[in-house]
């Protein structure tokens, strides 16, 4: 991933604009089949059916009913329901 990355949404565990293409591991160790994000989060889908999610949750970005990360710069983890 790269770009943007002032929330963290990128997932590099530390904020700050990426110029250059690098690799992003979600913790749960899963391979990632797909990926989205908004202006200041992203969110992964691994094979195993977990939601990984990075950067900005402070309108509920991250669908998980909790809102008002100020940012995360690092991937967390759980299963879709």
């Amino acid at each position: 991933m790269w770009g943007d990355n002032d929330h963290g949404q990128l997932g590099l565990s530390s904020a700050g604009d990426v110029t250059r293409p690098r690799q992003v591991t979600a913790p749960s160790g899963g391979h990632v089949v797909d990926a989205d994000g908004g202006t200041h989060h992203t969110l992964v889908l691994t094979e195993g059916g977990g939601i990984c999610t990075a950067g900005s949750n402070s309108f509920g970005q991250f669908g998980d009913g909790s809102a008002g990360s100020a940012g995360q710069a690092f991937f967390t983890c759980g299963l879709f329901p």
